[in-house]
């Protein structure tokens, strides 16, 4: 009588690469394979590590991300040439990584984090230093080398599994900071991922079309666009690693964006910048309050203990507006300046270039303190007293030329009195959450 035997569970990656490519053909993925194989000689490309011993290193993890991202999905590889070309070509590939999909496999992405984090809680640890290993292992500068016994660090090396992310994409981390304690603070209440969806189909933002989330979260706002132009702060620090993290893994173009695109941030028919750019740091992530739009980030995302440099995002403060330096010399005829002096305006004139879509969901519970109300009477006193300067300081030069470019200024000094007007009016009358941000 023959022996009935338990069939053998099989191993999940090897059927989904059987289940791959039968999907996309044999073809294709040898393609993909080329593609893979050409990242490697991208700059932010970092080897894998040869042991457990070798992953103290920070970015070690990323160039096995970036390979297996190319062999599965191919933003990065897209995103990369786009770079490499210095223009948005015609023939772009931009793999449509849809959120909507809520994958089969999502299940076997969340029971791996929770594993991990069931790990962690046993050395008395928090979900912080979770977010700090993935980050530093990613290379991410946001994220500093996170203190652990040895033990876990093992665990996690060999427990952590980046490829499923790329398997069976979703908005995994915004849920999984609820759960582990985040919920509430900062009146963090994640936005469930089929409204940011729902809200994507609405707003429908085009691959050049500049889009901004003010209270970026964990970006689940971002996630499902189809936007190469996109930008994303929280007053949160937590939020901007986890931010930054999940970035990393569905929208390169976020995380990382070295220099102006043609066909994005520049119109090449016209030979001039068209959208926001910011040329002092290579990423599209800040740290910092969306209402005053004072910020901080890395100068370079990938770059381990990155200097972090202040940003200003339409600030309210007028003098931290740059534009404002060169007033003086944008009185002149053009042909008459510098090239090094023409480089100076128009990157402060990129700066000032209104966003083409706004899509958040804002904390509702938020109220507005004393220091930050103090705060703003200050900027607002500091404003009237630099315009009254800036009157006689530019009188003198109106006497030598007439060519005072007044509408730019005045669109710039009727945008913050509007805002401070609203942020001051909900203030008074104790309306919390959303302040400010009709504005936008």
């Amino acid at each position: 009588m023959p022996v009935k035997t338990k069939a053998k569970k099989p191993d999940p990656a090897v059927s989904f690469s059987d289940q791959f490519i039968d999907k996309i053909g044999l073809d294709e993925m040898c393609r993909r394979h080329a593609r893979a194989a050409e990242i490697m000689r991208s700059p932010i490309f970092v080897q894998p590590p040869k042991s457990v011993e070798d992953s103290h290193r920070f970015g070690w993890m990323r160039g096995i991300a970036l390979m297996t991202e190319t062999l599965i999905n191919g933003r990065w590889y897209e995103w990369l040439r786009v770079n490499a070309l210095g223009r948005l070509p015609e023939d772009i590939d931009w793999p449509d990584v849809s959120m909507s999909m809520y994958p089969s496999g999502r299940h076997e992405v969340s029971k791996m984090l929770e594993n991990c984090m069931k790990h962690v809680y046993q050395y008395g640890l928090r979900v912080d230093v979770l977010l700090d290993w993935i980050g530093y292992a990613l290379g991410i500068s946001w994220f500093d080398k996170p203190s652990m016994p040895e033990s876990l660090w093992g665990h996690l090396y060999r427990s952590f599994n980046l490829d499923l992310f790329f398997m069976y994409p979703s908005d995994y981390f915004s849920d999984f900071l609820a759960t582990h304690g985040y919920s509430g603070v900062a009146d963090y209440f994640p936005t469930p991922l089929n409204i940011t969806i729902m809200m994507n189909m609405i707003a429908e933002p085009q691959l050049y079309e500049t889009l901004y989330e003010p209270c970026l979260g964990a970006a689940a706002q971002l996630l499902p666009s189809r936007s190469l132009n996109m930008i994303g702060t929280d007053l949160n620090p937590a939020m901007v690693k986890t931010a930054s993290i999940q970035a990393f893994l569905y929208q390169p173009a976020l995380l990382y964006a070295p220099h102006p695109i043609k066909g994005i941030h520049f119109d090449e028919k016209e030979m001039r910048m068209c959208r926001y750019f910011e040329f002092t740091t290579d990423t599209r992530i800040y740290c910092g309050d969306s209402l005053m739009g004072e910020f901080t980030a890395p100068r370079n995302i990938f770059e381990e203990s990155s200097e972090h440099i202040d940003v200003y995002l339409s600030p309210v403060d007028l003098k931290k507006r740059e534009l404002y330096k060169y007033e003086e010399e944008m009185m002149m005829p053009w042909d008459e300046l510098p090239k090094e002096m023409k480089w100076k305006i128009v990157v402060a004139q990129s700066r000032e270039f209104p966003m083409d879509v706004c899509l958040s969901n804002p904390p509702f519970n938020m109220s507005v303190g004393k220091f930050w109300r103090d705060n703003l009477q200050r900027i607002e006193d500091g404003n009237s007293m630099f315009l009254q300067e800036r009157e006689q300081r530019l009188a003198l030069w109106q006497e030598k030329y007439a060519n005072r470019p007044a509408a730019v200024f005045q669109s710039i000094e009727e945008d913050v009195s509007h805002r401070i007007v609203v942020i001051e009016t909900r203030a008074k009358n104790v309306i919390k959450g959303q302040l400010a941000f009709e504005f936008a």
